[in-house]
């Protein structure tokens, strides 16, 4: 956002990082601390990395635990953010729309060369979004008398579905979704990004056994076939529940689809061939396990029980 009509000439800011230089830290809680994945979210990373030197409001739509406040700090940092200049307004905390508006009012006011996050706008009063969203058009203080501009900052959205059904559902006005239709950055689901499951699985699982002082060494090529396979509903944030529930249920080294909770593949089944094409990138990327997992008798026999069981 633009701060004054002084400043139209000011010089141009530094070419923004590239993708290959991004590193950013999630700031959705079921995200934190994971740190970098290799997942370019089927083009989602790539054009945050874009639109962070365009000044426009971006909308970025997704499921829940897609990663949408991952994509935003994703523009955040290619912009060149410092890491205590990301702020979030969590619009389901606002109860009345005069507190909304005054609370978003306040922290625009602060947001000189921030980053600015609404998340689930689409839950503000009808009136409050009109009123956002002629300051965001007019880049001013609209209802003070004279308006002032607004200061620079980035200001990103995140919704849970595209503008146009939300519109169409009537939890956004028109004059708010307009004012984020320009470049929308779509998060695609889980299911939809290829092996990144096993990445993101893998991640969290060296995260959460350090957390609690355990060694595991990964999963087996059941649970990765399985992982594979699953529709993962709740995306990323349902990985990050699975994998806990299993540290938490099993003492093995090696956690198996019956520790994630998740259908094992028949034996006899033959694995499709995109689910083939998965593992095999997996492989050819040297992301496979350091270590070779050979099953014991017991564990064989406890792996075909498993497979019954969930297969009733």
């Amino acid at each position: 956002m633009a701060r004054a009509k002084q400043q139209k000439n000011a010089p141009a800011q530094a070419d923004s990082q590239q993708a290959t230089d991004i590193a950013p830290v999630p700031a959705d809680p079921a995200l934190a601390s994971i740190g970098y994945v290799v997942d370019n979210m089927e083009g989602a990373v790539d054009q945050a990395v874009f639109l962070a030197s365009v000044d426009i409001p971006i909308a970025v739509i997704g499921a829940r635990g897609t990663g949408k406040m991952y994509i935003a700090k994703v523009v955040h940092q290619a912009a060149g953010g410092a890491t205590d200049s990301f702020r979030v307004v969590d619009c389901r905390e606002l109860r009345s729309r005069e507190q909304a508006f005054r609370k978003i009012c306040a922290i625009i006011e602060r947001c000189d060369g921030d980053t600015l996050v609404l998340k689930s706008p689409q839950l503000l009063h009808p009136d409050t979004q009109n009123r956002v969203a002629r300051m965001i058009s007019s880049r001013t203080f609209a209802f003070e008398r004279p308006p002032r501009y607004l200061p620079a900052f980035k200001l990103i959205a995140l919704f849970p579905d595209s503008l146009d059904r939300l519109l169409a559902r009537g939890e956004l006005t028109e004059k708010f979704a307009s004012a984020f239709a320009g470049y929308p950055i779509r998060v695609p689901p889980l299911r939809e990004r290829g092996s990144a499951v096993l990445r993101w699985a893998e991640k969290i699982l060296g995260q959460e056994a350090a957390d609690q002082g355990r060694e595991v060494k990964g999963f087996t090529p059941e649970a990765e076939r399985a992982m594979l396979t699953h529709d993962w509903r709740g995306n990323i944030t349902e990985v990050r529940e699975r994998v806990t529930a299993a540290l938490d249920f099993s003492e093995r080294q090696w956690l198996t689809p019956a520790d994630l909770g998740l259908r094992a593949p028949l034996p006899d089944a033959p694995a499709g061939s995109s689910v083939l094409e998965n593992f095999l990138e997996v492989l050819d990327a040297g992301d496979a396990q350091a270590e070779i997992y050979t099953p014991t008798p017991f564990e064989e026999l406890d792996a075909v029980v498993a497979t019954l069981v969930q297969s009733d």
